[in-house]
């Protein structure tokens, strides 16, 4: 019999600075759609703290990031990548995340302490305004639905349900 897949699912974002903290204000309602996968997915808070809780989940089979990410496109546009894939990607000035140390940096650090991370896929929004401020903009509180939405399609397809 095998076992069931387990995924952490880690909400990265500052929450004092508007959009930023998208990927923490995810985590309650994601929480609470999560039916007949709570068994199988931890729903971790890192606010700026990636690097500090990613190692605990490294036995996890993967791990989805869910984060305010700069891609170019609208704000609220929702991306889907895997930062394995941007390894050696030549980095611009601008940062994918919107941290001091960004996603892919904490990842690689994860990796040169060498420590062996599973699976890890981000799911990230455009913000509109990263600013102080404990509110979200309007476009990105209405599409945080449907990045929960996506979030739980792509747990489904780790867990193989």
């Amino acid at each position: 019999m095998s076992r069931e897949k387990r995924v952490a699912v880690i909400g990265v974002g500052n929450i004092l600075m508007g959009d930023e903290g998208l990927g923490v204000h995810a985590l309650a309602p994601l929480a609470a759609r999560l039916g007949d996968l709570a068994g199988c997915v931890e729903v971790v808070d890192a606010g700026t703290a990636l690097g500090d809780v990613i190692e605990d989940h490294a036995e996890c089979d993967a791990i989805l990031l869910i984060d305010a990410v700069r891609g170019g496109g609208e704000p609220g546009a929702i991306y889907r990548f895997d930062p394995q894939a941007l390894d050696g990607t030549p980095r611009t000035g601008e940062a994918t995340s919107l941290h001091e140390i960004s996603v892919l940096d904490a990842l690689a650090m994860t990796r040169l302490a060498g420590r062996k991370l599973p699976t890890v896929r981000v799911i990230g929004m455009e913000p509109r305004t990263i600013e102080p401020g404990l509110e979200m903009s309007q476009t990105v509180r209405e599409r945080l639905p449907r990045l929960v939405e996506t979030v739980l399609d792509e747990v489904r397809k780790l867990v193989g349900r």
